[in-house]
């Protein structure tokens, strides 16, 4: 048996009901067409279907192999801005933002030779760049095939569309035996969701005409009997249906143009926003903030305001309005939909302001406390949650731009400069340049941001520019910065050191005296901080000393080498050692030290397996010129 395709398909924890059709036919398309567009109102379901559909492809090599490089998720719904739809496809299948490269031409040359299908999940918002994206790639990649879902079409050469019917129901007629009753799906997703909420529920001769009645109410929407069903704990399925039924009637003054499923998803919306108490209603409105789930300390300081949160979430989580993911900590989502109609009711209650304010101080306060952390041996965990946060870190920047609050622009400048490294770690070059870049934009010079925020981002942006590759515009940033920083008090000290340093990485060979200089300032004020400043004296000492190899100072640089390598153990951070112990190794191969360089390599080679774990770069890049280092003093 073949092995199965691979995927970063989610693990479902509910039963898949009915839609074998559906599946066939959608299958079917993909077979015959590369663009296939699954298509709907809210709630009908598509991307369960269509998560069924990529998962049914990736058991067996059933259609000649033209998904042998996998079958690959792009979860849209929690980006609000286009221009990052090619980074989010990138990242999820971990391509790297190449310097002095558009992320585009990056990700097309990655799939030019690939066969493989992206779904790409919840378009409408994004429809535009969704549409330019796929028609780019599918033109210059022609072993790419892509499932769309949307409630709107790419409308674009090529494209073929399959509309999601609801689920089967029964009709108003209906007067057999519950057998018969049972065959429906919609019948059989209700049965099954409410077992789930009442281990006892069972279908029977006095409540059939009910079930009946709601399911073709709720006109066969997925989500909508879910949510119906969740109530059966706490209400009998005749009280269900009688209720559902006053609630569709105040649906009646609405627009006459809007589709009736889009009508019946927000009546059963409305139904269960209709039952819960005040203190639920406030916090599921409140939940809509998050962008991408979660945590229940983020919930606490975000959305508290006098509330039991953990008790107020647990009632939510139990009415299905709120969905519980736990791993290592528990995490909280709402379904698209769901949270679309949450943030609505966020909007005219008059806390929608108050929420994005705590929303965005909580997720500074986030990055600025994992900052330090990410040049320590927590790097891996705490990159690994800025990652997990993302969706939010995103979403606060955004407000932070689009806001008159006061004091805002200020934290978004100290949220995108603490995710400087965090940004570096996960090749988000361009984007972590272009939030920096706004932000200084609307803070301007007017002292909107202290001058030494503003020196920390104009830091930030040349530390990115420069890994980026872009060293003019890297030196003028950091240039900036340091005039901004000098003109501030001691407690900078340690900012001005790093800055000072990434100056010196942007000048050439020509200029190495000058870069030097620089660095020795740097190491001048590293060797007067306090032992926290322990990583910026590595830095600065490490790049004093690649300077030196450069401008044939050996001894210089061995000792350089040797004292970065001794602070970087002391705080644990492997990964900036990497770079320093090739250089050892290098001078030993120079000195005909074979023995040393062997050693020192086989150290390299391991640190660099350490970066692996912290970017995506691959192992064969990262450790490259250590083994080319490992064969050559092998070799003698």
């Amino acid at each position: 048996m073949a092995d199965p395709i691979p995927n970063n398909l989610p693990l479902q924890f509910s039963s898949f009901i009915g839609r074998e059709r559906e599946m066939s036919e959608a299958k079917q398309l993909l077979a015959t067409f590369r663009l296939v567009t699954l298509t709907g109102a809210g709630g009908c379901g598509k991307t369960r279907l269509a998560t069924e559909v990529a998962r049914d492809l990736t058991g067996f090599q059933n259609l000649s192999g033209l998904f042998a490089d996998g079958v690959w998720l792009v979860e849209l719904a929690k980006l609000s801005d286009p221009a990052l739809v090619p980074q989010k496809i990138a990242s999820t299948l971990d391509v790297r933002e190449q310097p002095s490269q558009p992320i585009l031409a990056t990700l097309t040359n990655y799939l030019h030779d690939k066969h493989l299908l992206l779904l790409l999940d919840n378009c409408e918002h994004l429809i535009d760049a969704c549409a330019q994206l796929c028609e780019s790639l599918l033109q210059a990649c022609p072993h790419l095939r892509i499932l769309a879902t949307s409630r709107e079409l790419l409308n674009i050469e090529g494209e073929r569309v399959y509309l999601e019917p609801s689920l089967k129901i029964p009709d108003s007629a209906f007067h057999d035996r519950i057998a018969k009753l049972e065959e429906y799906d919609a019948v059989r997703l209700f049965i099954e969701r409410a077992r789930a909420a009442h281990a006892h529920f069972a279908l029977t001769e006095q409540n059939a005409n009910a079930v009946a009645q709601i399911c073709r109410r709720l006109d066969g929407m997925p989500l909508a009997i879910e949510l119906a069903a969740a109530r059966v704990s706490a209400l009998s399925v005749e009280q269900i249906a009688a209720h559902l039924d006053m609630s569709l009637d105040l649906l009646t003054g609405g627009k006459r143009t809007a589709l009736p499923r889009q009508q019946t998803m927000r009546a059963a919306l409305d139904w269960s926003y209709a039952w819960l108490s005040d203190p639920e209603r406030a916090l599921f409105r409140r939940f809509s903030v998050f962008a991408g789930g979660w945590t229940l300390e983020a919930a606490e300081f975000v959305c508290q305001d006098g509330y039991h949160v953990l008790h107020v979430q647990s009632l939510l989580v139990d009415k299905s309005l709120v969905l519980i993911e736990c791993g290592e900590e528990a995490r909280y989502r709402m379904l698209e939909p769901t949270r679309q109609y949450a943030r609505a009711k966020l909007e005219v209650s008059g806390e929608n302001k108050l929420m994005h304010e705590q929303h965005l101080a909580f997720y500074q306060q986030l990055a600025e406390a994992v900052e330090p952390k990410l040049f320590t041996g927590e790097r891996l965990t705490r990159k690994k949650q800025l990652e997990t946060e993302h969706d939010n870190l995103r979403a606060a920047l955004e407000w932070s731009l689009s806001t008159t609050q006061e004091g805002a622009v200020e934290t978004g400048l100290r949220l995108a400069s603490a995710l400087r490294r965090f940004w570096h770690f996960v090749g988000y070059y361009h984007e972590g340049r272009t939030w920096l870049e706004k932000a200084l934009a609307k803070a301007g010079t007017d002292n909107v941001a202290s001058t030494s925020i503003r020196a920390k981002a104009f830091y930030a942006m040349g530390y990115l520019a420069l890994f980026h590759g872009d060293h003019i515009s890297a030196r003028a940033a950091v240039e900036e910065s340091i005039r901004l920083y000098r003109k501030t008090a001691l407690a900078d000290q340690r900012d001005l050191a790093a800055a000072l340093v990434i100056l010196a990485g942007t000048l050439d060979m020509d200029n190495l005296s000058v870069a030097r200089a620089l660095c020795e300032e740097s190491v001048t004020i590293g060797r007067g901080l306090d032992p926290s400043g322990k990583w910026i004296l590595a830095n600065a000492i490490g790049w004093k000393g690649l300077i030196a190899r450069r401008q044939a100072d050996y001894v210089t640089a061995r000792l350089c080498a040797e004292e970065c390598v001794a602070l970087l153990r002391q705080t644990g951070d492997v990964w900036e050692a990497a770079s320093s112990i090739a250089m050892l190794g290098t001078l030993a191969v120079r000195r005909g030290d074979y023995t040393g360089a062997r050693a020192l390599t086989t150290k390299r080679v391991c640190a660099c397996f350490e970066r692996v774990k912290i970017n995506t770069a691959s192992p064969a890049a990262c450790t490259c010129s250590a083994r080319q280092t490992f064969s050559w003093a092998t070799m003698q």
